[in-house]
């Protein structure tokens, strides 16, 4: 089996602080850092197994890396089984402490211990208990691999409290491989009070770096664990954010509601949720109580950046490379929360040969469900490594990054692989990594092209050294008003019409200024004032208007918004003209009521109250209109009726009165007879008769009647009553 060289090394970052306090009542405690036993490990201790080297011994690091595969960051002495020197089975090798005698613990028991476990080809570390001197092993706690130790791990034994004889193991298997091996130290057994004790740890925020622009809502939650015997009615979670350099009075403050934590139970409180506004390096501590247990502490940092994000803690353990006969990328997701723009990618490396010639790129690509796809919306050059780049202290790049199309890579929310691509070059480099900080489903590698793969699922437990940095995307937006009088924006002018021009920008800090766009709608409130005025009319305006008028305006400023008015006037007046026609006199004015008058006598005629009135005798006449407007006399119209006989014609009209008939007789051909009742009305339409014509007057009611003759030319009107 091939073994990748990991090359430790160190560099200077901001890093993740995570510190954990609780009260501790230790009664047991070893630092392998006395005198040992005959079998190298210390006196009172056992070890089981089938490997054949000794199993297990006491020894540093460099003993650790004697074979060159397994290089255990420095941690003084410690107990280690190394398969990686061995090459021998390992799938049982136990390191097992003094038997220990519980029964007399009146509280709780916890284990504390030290540990460094890679899980390098597939190996796996556990903590057993057997509670029958050895025959039966029951496994209490599953190492994580990690490629730092995993120092002051916690595991529970209240299980075990008030027996004798209880045997705890550190177990290694090496599954059948040419594995690594597992360190032990700092071995403690600790009592917990009888009541309870509390121990918090947190799922901190993954990110070491987040940019201003990319913050968001962050949930303060911690696991809190009941290390006592007894079950708590009221533990809690307080959380403080504190800005630095102020870490005596927090930003932010809150505490989760008390809850009953049963013994030996863990639980996740959550404490509110914090979003950072400001750059600057942040402390969140996080305390758990009650009433009735020992409290714990634990604080965590990172820092919100101008533009730079990160996911490592700055302590560079290793170096990775695939070797120079393979292509290999590795890389981080990252999550856009705001339309950005990636200007450039730091990353450091370690060159395996002091030569250049080697390349290097940065890759941006997209991702389905955690997965990097492989398809690359964006790059820099690649890069070729020059002889400053290839000293034995490495390199810091900066690559610029642009689309595939050469213009600045634009992206939007989501979340996007960012990775580094070594090429199949004749060099060697190491790309820095470092521990402690590790997601799950957010650090890939593929190799030779192949289909991405979480970097631990290739034995490693680290995060890449992969900074990018971005810069923001102007924003716009339109603001959208509607008014119905002037409107004052955000730009202190005041608009009385439509607008869709006028802009102005807001600073947003740390992230793009916002380029506001006016879009103004000034719509007036209109009405009509519908008037109707006899002569004249003086409107709101203070004109006085004498003929109608359908255009002049009026802005109202009485309530909320202006009102725009516009006049609908009618002017009504008398109309005092009189039409002729012969004897028949017709008033203009359409409606109203009518009394004819003889002007001679200024006297009214009887019955004559139509619009129209047929003169009988020659003379002057006029006529008095009445309308809501009032009363009026129109001018006197001169009428002249001629009388027939006086051109030697003779009419007669038998008998007058009449009951019913009459008989009509001239000395002339024919006659055209038109007859119309006092009033003016055509009681019948001009008809052409003959003489000794009879008319029949039944149909018609009790009245005066006049028959008006046209014979020749010439005209004549006969009174005529019928009884």
């Amino acid at each position: 089996m091939k073994k990748f060289l990991l090359k430790a090394t160190t560099f200077a970052f901001i890093s993740l602080l995570v510190v954990n306090s609780a009260n501790s009542q230790i009664f047991f405690t070893q630092n392998f850092e006395g005198t040992m036993g005959a079998n190298g490990i210390p006196t009172g201790w056992t070890e089981t197994g089938l490997s054949t080297d000794g199993i297990y011994i006491v020894g540093n690091n460099v003993l650790s890396n004697a074979a060159g595969f397994w290089p255990v960051p420095a941690h003084t002495l410690f107990a280690q089984t190394n398969d990686d020197v061995c090459n021998c089975d390992k799938s049982i090798d136990r390191l097992i402490l003094p038997a220990q005698n519980f029964s007399a613990i009146a509280g709780g028991v916890q284990l504390i211990a030290d540990f460094y476990m890679d899980g390098l080809y597939s190996s796996t570390g556990f903590i057993e208990v057997s509670t029958n001197g050895g025959t039966t092993w029951t496994s209490i706690y599953t190492m994580t691999a990690s490629t730092a130790w995993q120092n002051n791990t916690v595991i529970s034994l209240n299980a075990y409290v008030g027996l004798t004889n209880v045997l705890i193991a550190f177990r290694f298997n090496d599954q059948a491989q040419w594995a690594t091996g597992l360190a032990v130290d700092n071995v403690r057994l600790n009592e917990t009070p009888p009541a309870a004790g509390l121990n918090i740890t947190n799922s901190f925020e993954q990110y070491t770096e987040i940019p201003l622009l990319q913050t968001t809502s962050m949930v303060l939650s911690a696991q809190v664990t009941n290390t006592g015997t007894l079950s708590l009615t009221d533990a809690s979670l307080t959380a403080n954010v504190y800005l630095a350099p102020d870490f005596i009075t927090p930003v932010f403050s809150a505490s989760s509601t008390p809850a009953t934590l049963a013994a030996g139970a863990s639980a996740t409180y959550t404490a509110g949720n914090y979003t950072p506004t400001v750059v600057g390096a942040y402390v969140f501590e996080y305390i758990s109580t009650s009433s009735t247990a020992t409290n714990d502490t634990l604080t965590a940092s990172f820092s919100v950046t101008a533009n730079e994000y990160a996911r490592d803690n700055g302590n560079v353990v290793i170096n990775l490379g695939v070797g120079p006969t393979s292509i290999g990328i590795v890389g981080s997701n990252y999550t856009i929360v705001n339309n950005t723009i990636i200007d450039s990618v730091m990353f450091f490396i370690t060159p395996g040969q002091a030569n250049p010639g080697d390349t290097v790129q940065v890759l941006i690509g997209t991702v389905a469900a955690n997965v990097p796809t492989g398809t690359y919306i964006g790059s820099s050059a690649p890069y070729i490594l020059t002889a400053a780049d290839t000293t034995a202290s490495g390199a810091l790049l900066y690559l610029p990054i642009t689309n595939t199309t050469g213009n600045p890579l634009q992206l939007t929310a989501g979340n996007y692989f960012v990775g580094i691509k070594e090429f199949l070059t004749t060099a060697n480099y190491g790309l820095a990594c470092t521990d402690g900080i590790l997601t799950p489903n957010t650090v890939y590698a593929s190799i030779n092209n192949g289909p991405y793969s979480q970097l631990s699922a290739l034995g490693f437990d680290n995060v890449p050294v992969i900074r990018p940095s971005f810069s923001c995307v102007p924003l716009s937006a339109t603001d959208v008003q509607s008014t119905c009088s002037a409107y004052t924006w955000i730009d202190g002018n005041t608009y009385t019409t439509s607008n869709n021009t006028a802009t102005y920008v807001v600073a947003n800090p740390g992230a793009c200024d916002t380029v506001y766009t006016l879009n103004l709608t000034v719509t007036p409130i209109t009405a009509t004032d519908v008037i109707s005025a006899c002569n004249t009319y003086t409107w709101i305006d203070g004109n006085t208007y004498t003929a109608d008028n359908n255009t002049a305006t009026f802005t109202s400023t009485t309530g909320t918004c202006d009102t725009l008015i516009t006049l609908n006037l009618t002017i009504n007046t008398i109309d005092l003209t009189v039409s002729a026609s012969g004897a028949t006199l017709t008033s203009n004015q359409a409606t109203g009521t009518y009394q004819w008058i003889d002007c001679a006598t200024n006297s009214s005629i009887s019955g004559a109250t139509s619009q129209a009135y047929t003169a009988t005798v020659t003379g002057d006449y006029a006529v008095i209109v009445t309308t809501p407007c009032g009363s009026d006399t129109s001018s006197c119209q001169t009428v002249t009726v001629a009388d027939l006989n006086e051109t030697g014609i003779i009419v007669g009209l038998n008998p007058n009165p009449t009951n019913d008939k009459i008989t009509i007789s001239f000395n002339a051909i024919n006659a055209l007879l038109t007859v119309r009742d006092a009033q003016g009305k055509v009681v019948i339409v001009g008809e052409n008769i003959v003489s000794s014509e009879i008319i029949d007057l039944q149909s018609v009611e009790t009245g005066i009647y006049f028959f008006h003759l046209v014979i020749n030319g010439q005209e004549s009107v006969y009174r005529v009553m019928k009884n």
